[in-house]
């Protein structure tokens, strides 16, 4: 994986990726590499899985998780991320890549899992349930979901994350759509109860991560 970004001089691409949050390239693949590990350990991930990874960025996760599932879908809203997704992934045979506009992965069905990592963090509460309503729809019978998001309750109004993105908002307004964004982590359980998923929280704090199951009520 490293030497397909050296080889490929994205470094530019990869600051737009992961901005400040890791010091480095071997930094970031070594986070993404822990996160891969608990996602198959959540989702219970196998060779007989079909799965989705709705926002893959660049492929850093999928990476590490194309060898333990059927199928990989890479979906994203980025022609610019989904294409280099492809450029790292695509030599894989059990990967496919779809582009979809925002809100609408409705072509998928009989979906095994559906991983969602630092995707939700940019979303209001509109864009949460208009995502987890077409995830539902996607899934199989007891199909899950991994999702994580910013909680409002932790928010510090002198965090450099939030002043950052103030800041964009305030100079403009459209900008709402790629900041981050911070939502009650009960709103979020609340929505994702009514769309008729089981809730399980599997880390608590500033970003927690929910593991979702899709109920037997419709």
């Amino acid at each position: 994986m490293t030497d397909s970004w050296n080889s490929s001089n994205n470094i530019e691409l990869f600051k737009k990726y992961v901005g400040d949050t890791y010091p480095d390239l071997d930094a970031a693949l070594l986070a993404k590499k822990d996160e891969a590990r608990y996602i198959a350990e959540y989702l219970k991930l196998s060779n007989n899985s079909t799965v989705i990874d709705l926002g893959p960025g660049v492929g850093f996760i999928a990476s590490y998780l194309v060898d333990k599932v059927k199928h990989l879908h890479c979906v994203d809203i980025s022609k610019s991320f989904l294409d280099k997704s492809e450029e790292i992934l695509g030599h894989n045979p059990n990967v496919s890549f779809q582009l979809i506009k925002h809100g609408n992965p409705s072509m998928f069905s009989n979906i095994d899992a559906i991983y969602c990592v630092a995707v939700f963090i940019h979303f209001n509460l509109y864009d949460i349930a208009i995502y987890l309503e077409e995830m539902h729809k996607a899934l199989s019978p007891n199909g899950k979901v991994l999702i994580d998001f910013y909680d409002a309750e932790y928010l510090e109004p002198t965090d450099p994350v939030f002043q950052r993105h103030k800041l964009l908002y305030k100079l403009d307004r459209q900008a709402i759509v790629t900041n981050i964004n911070f939502n009650s982590k009960q709103a979020v359980i609340n929505i994702c109860e009514h769309v008729g998923f089981d809730v399980e929280i599997k880390r608590e704090g500033k970003q927690p991560i929910l593991l979702l199951t899709k109920g037997t009520r419709e």
